[in-house]
Protein backbone atom coordinates (compact mmCIF):
# COMPACT_ATOMS: atom_id res chain seq x y z
CA UNK A 1 0.00 0.00 0.00
CA UNK A 2 1.53 3.43 -1.46
CA UNK A 3 1.61 6.61 1.62
CA UNK A 4 -1.07 8.65 1.05
CA UNK A 5 -1.24 12.50 1.56
CA UNK A 6 -4.82 13.13 3.60
CA UNK A 7 -3.94 16.97 4.55
CA UNK A 8 -0.90 18.97 4.52
CA UNK A 9 1.52 17.30 6.98
CA UNK A 10 -0.97 13.86 7.08
CA UNK A 11 0.09 10.92 5.47
CA UNK A 12 -1.56 7.65 5.91
CA UNK A 13 -0.54 4.25 5.42
CA UNK A 14 -0.59 0.24 6.16
CA UNK A 15 1.77 -2.26 5.84
CA UNK A 16 4.41 -1.00 7.60
CA UNK A 17 5.03 -4.31 9.53
CA UNK A 18 7.65 -6.54 7.43
CA UNK A 19 8.84 -3.39 5.57
CA UNK A 20 12.15 -3.09 4.98
CA UNK A 21 14.36 -0.53 5.89
CA UNK A 22 15.71 0.11 2.14
CA UNK A 23 11.67 0.38 1.27
CA UNK A 24 10.84 3.05 4.51
CA UNK A 25 13.52 4.89 4.93
CA UNK A 26 13.39 6.70 1.43
CA UNK A 27 9.68 6.61 1.72
CA UNK A 28 9.96 8.56 5.04
CA UNK A 29 12.89 10.97 3.74
CA UNK A 30 10.83 11.74 0.30
CA UNK A 31 8.20 13.23 2.18
CA UNK A 32 10.00 14.69 5.01
CA UNK A 33 8.07 12.75 7.33
CA UNK A 34 9.22 12.80 11.20
CA UNK A 35 7.01 11.37 13.19
CA UNK A 36 5.49 7.87 12.90
CA UNK A 37 2.42 7.07 15.01
CA UNK A 38 1.88 3.67 14.93
CA UNK A 39 -1.56 2.10 16.00
CA UNK A 40 -0.51 -1.52 15.74
CA UNK A 41 0.01 -3.94 18.66
CA UNK A 42 3.25 -5.38 18.79
CA UNK A 43 5.44 -2.46 18.27
CA UNK A 44 7.50 -2.46 15.23
CA UNK A 45 11.05 -2.83 15.77
CA UNK A 46 12.52 -1.53 12.78
CA UNK A 47 10.68 1.60 13.22
CA UNK A 48 12.02 1.62 17.23
CA UNK A 49 15.50 1.06 15.55
CA UNK A 50 14.84 4.04 13.30
CA UNK A 51 13.99 6.38 16.24
CA UNK A 52 16.88 6.05 17.96
CA UNK A 53 18.64 7.59 15.35
CA UNK A 54 16.93 10.41 16.04
CA UNK A 55 15.75 12.07 12.93
CA UNK A 56 12.48 11.17 13.66
CA UNK A 57 9.80 10.40 16.09
CA UNK A 58 8.11 6.98 16.87
CA UNK A 59 4.71 7.14 18.51
CA UNK A 60 3.66 3.77 19.52
CA UNK A 61 -0.06 4.32 20.80
CA UNK A 62 -1.81 0.97 20.15
CA UNK A 63 -5.27 0.67 19.19
CA UNK A 64 -7.48 -2.52 18.32
CA UNK A 65 -9.41 -2.78 15.33
CA UNK A 66 -13.63 -3.42 17.14
CA UNK A 67 -15.67 -1.50 19.04
CA UNK A 68 -15.42 2.10 19.52
CA UNK A 69 -16.49 1.71 23.07
CA UNK A 70 -13.05 0.17 24.08
CA UNK A 71 -10.53 2.30 22.15
CA UNK A 72 -12.51 5.78 22.46
CA UNK A 73 -10.25 7.44 24.50
CA UNK A 74 -6.84 6.19 22.99
CA UNK A 75 -8.21 7.24 19.63
CA UNK A 76 -8.94 10.83 21.05
CA UNK A 77 -5.29 11.17 22.83
CA UNK A 78 -3.49 9.64 19.47
CA UNK A 79 -5.52 12.53 17.23
CA UNK A 80 -4.37 15.51 20.03
CA UNK A 81 -1.12 13.77 19.47
CA UNK A 82 -0.94 14.55 15.85
CA UNK A 83 -2.40 18.13 15.82
CA UNK A 84 -0.19 19.05 18.11
CA UNK A 85 2.74 18.23 16.16
CA UNK A 86 1.34 19.52 13.24
CA UNK A 87 0.13 22.81 14.99
CA UNK A 88 3.00 23.60 17.08
CA UNK A 89 6.05 21.87 15.80
CA UNK A 90 5.23 21.57 11.79
CA UNK A 91 5.84 18.13 11.55
CA UNK A 92 5.25 15.48 8.74
CA UNK A 93 3.25 12.76 10.81
CA UNK A 94 2.83 9.42 9.01
CA UNK A 95 -0.11 7.53 10.66
CA UNK A 96 -0.56 3.95 10.39
CA UNK A 97 -2.05 0.51 10.97
CA UNK A 98 -1.98 -3.02 9.68
CA UNK A 99 -4.27 -2.05 6.47
CA UNK A 100 -4.36 1.88 6.49
CA UNK A 101 -8.10 1.92 6.85
CA UNK A 102 -9.77 1.49 10.14
CA UNK A 103 -7.39 2.66 13.20
CA UNK A 104 -5.87 5.15 11.18
CA UNK A 105 -8.59 6.08 8.62
CA UNK A 106 -10.63 7.17 12.36
CA UNK A 107 -7.70 9.04 13.59
CA UNK A 108 -6.81 10.65 10.52
CA UNK A 109 -10.55 11.69 10.17
CA UNK A 110 -10.65 13.14 13.91
CA UNK A 111 -7.62 15.10 13.25
CA UNK A 112 -8.71 16.67 9.72
CA UNK A 113 -11.82 17.64 11.79
CA UNK A 114 -9.56 19.38 14.23
CA UNK A 115 -7.11 20.99 12.07
CA UNK A 116 -10.07 22.42 9.28
CA UNK A 117 -12.97 23.00 11.81
CA UNK A 118 -15.51 20.78 10.07
CA UNK A 119 -17.69 17.66 11.03
CA UNK A 120 -16.36 14.28 11.51
CA UNK A 121 -19.05 13.45 8.59
CA UNK A 122 -17.10 16.05 6.29
CA UNK A 123 -14.01 14.93 7.65
CA UNK A 124 -15.04 11.22 6.79
CA UNK A 125 -15.94 12.01 3.13
CA UNK A 126 -12.56 13.35 2.79
CA UNK A 127 -10.43 10.42 4.16
CA UNK A 128 -13.01 8.19 2.17
CA UNK A 129 -12.00 10.46 -1.16
CA UNK A 130 -8.08 10.00 -0.73
CA UNK A 131 -8.19 6.50 1.00
CA UNK A 132 -11.15 4.46 -0.54
CA UNK A 133 -12.07 1.70 1.74
CA UNK A 134 -11.08 4.00 4.50
CA UNK A 135 -13.23 3.04 7.99
CA UNK A 136 -15.47 -0.15 6.77
CA UNK A 137 -15.62 -0.60 10.81
CA UNK A 138 -18.81 0.17 11.38
CA UNK A 139 -18.46 0.54 14.65
CA UNK A 140 -15.97 3.57 13.39
CA UNK A 141 -18.09 4.89 11.11
CA UNK A 142 -20.76 5.46 13.49
CA UNK A 143 -19.11 6.61 15.96
CA UNK A 144 -17.87 9.41 13.44
CA UNK A 145 -21.60 10.31 11.95
CA UNK A 146 -23.57 10.18 15.27
CA UNK A 147 -20.49 12.78 17.31
CA UNK A 148 -19.76 14.83 14.30
CA UNK A 149 -19.72 18.19 15.89
CA UNK A 150 -17.95 20.89 14.28
CA UNK A 151 -14.48 21.53 15.94
CA UNK A 152 -14.24 24.75 18.27
CA UNK A 153 -10.36 26.93 16.08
Amino acid sequence: MKLVQIIPHLYLRGGLAGLSRDKLVPELLDRSINVVVSLVDPKIPELEDLARGRWFKYYYAPIPDGKIERVQLQVHHAANYIVGQIRYWDSNVLVHCYAGKNRAGLVSTLVVAEMNGISYAEALEHVRALRPGALNNKSFERYLLENGHVTER
